[in-house]
């Protein structure tokens, strides 16, 4: 969390955005994200394949 924090404070929200992805979905983000519709987008891409790998029908 202080790292996100840092990064933040020196401006460098997109790093600081990257890393929070990171660490809440456990993985990096496919794709640089630029707005909070792509954090969004992304977010949901990686919570559909997470559920469809655990889907056993």
């Amino acid at each position: 969390v202080s790292e996100i924090v840092e990064l933040s404070k020196g401006g460098q929200y997109g790093l600081a955005c990257a890393k929070y992805f990171e660490v809440s979905h456990k993985c990096p983000p496919e794709r640089s994200i630029m707005h909070p519709n792509g954090y969004f987008r992304e977010s949901r891409e990686v919570i559909a394949r997470a559920l469809a790998g655990n889907n056993t029908t």
